[in-house]
């Protein structure tokens, strides 16, 4: 009788850990190099930002630059990766989009863009030492010229 309840106990006790374990499980850390784990502090401020980017470029049509496969900071301060943001279409003399609601909802949209990567590259300077927020402020970077390119160059 005392190994029957034991048993149950046991099997009681894996089961409790086994449904327990898998609700707290978290998405698998960040890996580098030969795959060593790397557990970063994400700022949700960009984590936020870049969600936005993402999306807005989904409705330009437009797929988001990679992020680079190497570190854009291999060096502590990151600071350095930092970039000037492209300017919002209005205030750049060579964008000549066509006078369509098309064209403006893109310009609508890629000046959003724009707007969010120069945040994320604002806070990225507050982090510094930050490699992965450096690499979103050079991503977010890169969606804005394209976002920008996708807007000036808009005849419809």
């Amino acid at each position: 009788m005392r190994e029957t309840l034991a048993a149950l106990g046991a099997g009681i006790a894996i089961a409790a850990v086994v449904s327990c374990g898998g609700a707290k499980m978290t998405s698998a850390p960040a890996t580098v190099g030969g795959g060593v784990p790397v557990m970063e502090k994400r700022d949700p401020r960009i984590v936020e930002l870049d969600h936005k980017i993402t999306d807005e470029m989904a409705k330009l049509g437009t797929e988001r630059p990679p992020l680079p496969t190497m570190s854009m900071c291999p060096t502590p301060p990151c600071n350095d990766a930092v970039q000037t943001i492209a300017p919002k279409h209005t205030e750049d003399p060579t964008c000549k989009p066509a006078a369509s609601g098309t064209c403006t909802e893109m310009c609508t949209l890629s000046d959003s863009i724009c707007d969010s990567a120069g945040k994320i590259c604002n806070i990225a300077t507050e982090l510094p030492g930050d490699a992965w927020a450096a690499e979103k402020c050079s991503n977010g970077n890169a969606s804005c010229e394209a976002a920008h390119k996708k807007c000036c160059g808009c005849a419809l």
